[in-house]
């Protein structure tokens, strides 16, 4: 794990999945917010597992390599999210990420006064039980939206340690602004005993300052195949619909049936 890069990348069926891990995918993400919109529903915390199941399990299925379930705080209360983890120890996942916004979440994309983390002791907490109700080759991602929420930097190292000393495997710091360097040097001056990772949400690439930062070995792509796939719809308008459509080729009906066949093969 020292020198290597890891790729997370989100992905949205069983095809997405397969093909994500056949071409160097590390660990498929199931993005809880993915998850919630195919459904028709608020990205709200991931509060009710059992009506995503199918869901999660086309992706474990399609998916050769670990599938991480992005969990999000993974109920309203302690009671519950011991409740889901229970609930998931019999399925074949890789691990699970928890992050630290309350309920009921907002998602980190979204610019809002309201946004309320929980107290770092609060967060290890779950982290550990997380760590004594999963499987020990399940990895324990810890997300924090520290510097969404515009905290101090010590209340962001207070967290980072909190999380590493509870036991969680990777330390995933998110950042929706559009300063790569200063998100880079954010990272370089924490001190961390665990791997850090990066959501990269609004771009496709991952950008030099941070691909050069030797404390990030984990690069998350969550939801950007889901997004380009609705990209296309947006564009085209009613009124000026044969106008906009353009001289594609589409994928073959039989490819789709082959890559099927592949899939269940496995």
């Amino acid at each position: 794990m020292k020198n290597k890069i890891y790729i997370i990348l989100g992905a949205v069926d069983a095809i997405s999945a397969y093909y994500c891990s056949k071409n160097g995918a590390d660990y498929i993400w199931a993005s809880s917010f993915v998850i919630s919109t195919m459904l028709g529903l608020q990205d709200k915390g991931m509060v009710k597992i059992k009506y995503m199941l199918p869901l999660i399990k086309s992706l474990i299925k399609g998916s050769s390599c670990p599938v991480i379930l992005d969990l999000d705080v993974g109920g309203r209360n302690l009671s519950e999210y011991r409740s889901q983890l229970d609930f998931l120890k019999s399925l074949s996942l890789g691990g699970i990420c928890i992050e630290d916004e309350n309920y009921p979440k907002v998602n980190a994309m979204l610019k809002t006064p309201i946004r309320h983390l929980i107290p770092p002791e609060k967060m290890a907490l779950k982290i550990k039980i997380a760590k004594e109700t999963l499987d020990s080759k399940w990895l324990i991602i810890a997300r924090t939206h520290s510097l969404i929420a515009k905290e101090p930097f010590s209340l962001l190292q207070k967290r980072v340690s909190f999380y590493s000393k509870a036991g969680a495997d990777i330390l995933c710091i998110h950042y929706t602004g559009n300063s790569w360097d200063f998100y880079s040097r954010i990272i370089n001056n924490l001190n961390s005993l665990k791997p850090l990772g990066v959501i990269l949400s609004k771009i496709n690439y991952i950008p030099k300052p941070l691909l050069f930062n030797s404390k990030i070995k984990f690069f998350f792509f969550p939801n950007q195949i889901y997004r380009l796939m609705l990209k296309p719809i947006f564009k085209i308008k009613r009124k000026n619909f044969l106008k906009n459509l353009k001289n594609e080729e589409i994928i073959n009906v039989n490819k789709i049936f082959k890559i099927i066949d592949e899939i269940n093969k496995k």
